[in-house]
């Protein structure tokens, strides 16, 4: 996943998918693959970048 190898010591944001099955896992990503993976890419063109909810 996008938390292994160097990306693990350079994370940078926190994904939240919503899926069909109403599960919500929360990823650790780190820039590269947030500006670079196919996924990650397609869902900030279509849905726009959240900034992430204060609690």
């Amino acid at each position: 996943m996008a938390s292994r190898g160097d990306c693990d010591h350079k994370l940078v944001a926190e994904v939240r998918p919503e899926f069909s099955d109403g599960t919500t896992p929360r990823w650790r990503v780190c820039g590269e693959w947030l500006t670079s993976h196919p996924s990650a890419i397609a869902h900030i063109t279509t849905n726009g970048f959240r900034e992430p909810a204060v609690p």
